[in-house]
């Protein structure tokens, strides 16, 4: 039987890593610095504050209706991601993203990370010499109908998710993110190559604006409608998974 296995600080060793890399994407690449924020929580279990989250700046936001009451009238996130240990299974996090994604038509995605080891691995904490199973998965909103989907779904551990996690992640309900089905997992092997998974900057920069509402010309009504930012020569962002266990 596996159970979750990171405790305490342990939880940094996921989060902090993915946190630097998409701080890194955004800092790195132009135009996105002034337009996008990133802001890490953690919150409690029962609160609505996810561990990282992605949202656009107020001033290149439609800012009548781009304000989540969850996140201190913030502009609602794009991304937001959870990162599992302890507390939550895969049900409960699917459930979790659920909430995220309801009613609330401009989060585009939700990334979620758990991670799951035997009860030796309690004994020992010792991440370099233990088997474990590891899930990286990424729902996301069609671009065409709005309907959330599983846009990619990574198993990344040392030993291959077991065929009891992959079915709390396949069980269907009410009230919780798409299943994922037994056969859409794409098996990485933890070898020394690169792995990675891509997350699509289309969702990161939807209903951004390409100018601030400081900079836009209101003095001619006939002006044309907003022009979004599409981000022209920004690359996807590219989650390193060696990065996230090590």
């Amino acid at each position: 039987m596996f159970i979750t296995y990171l405790a305490g600080n342990e939880h940094s060793s996921v989060l902090t890593p993915l946190s630097d890399q998409l701080g890194y994407w955004i800092t790195s690449n132009e135009g996105l610095e002034e337009r996008l924020l990133k802001r890490d929580d953690a919150g409690p279990h029962k609160g609505f504050q996810p561990d990282s989250r992605v949202y656009p700046n107020p001033e290149y936001t439609d800012g009548s209706s781009d304000v989540d009451p969850d996140n201190g009238n913030r502009p609602f996130s794009r991304l937001i991601v959870e990162i599992e240990y302890l507390n939550r299974g895969p049900v409960e996090l699917r459930e979790r993203g659920y909430k995220y994604f309801y009613e609330r038509s401009l989060v585009r995605m939700f990334l979620g990370c758990s991670l799951f080891g035997d009860n030796k691995a309690l004994e020992t904490m010792d991440l370099n010499n233990l088997d474990y199973c590891a899930a990286l998965v990424l729902w996301k909103r069609d671009d065409d109908n709005d309907e959330i989907k599983v846009h990619e779904a990574i198993s990344f551990g040392t030993i291959d998710l077991t065929d009891a996690h992959k079915k709390k992640y396949e069980r269907y309900g009410q009230d919780m993110l798409p299943a994922v089905e037994s056969d859409s997992w794409i098996r990485l092997e933890n070898n020394g190559e690169a792995r990675e998974m891509v997350i699509p900057k289309k969702g990161f920069l939807y209903k951004v604006n390409s100018v601030s509402q400081a900079d836009k010309d209101t003095s001619n009504d006939d002006d044309p409608q907003q022009i979004f930012f599409t981000g022209d020569g920004i690359e996807d962002f590219e989650v390193d998974i060696n990065k996230l266990i090590g």
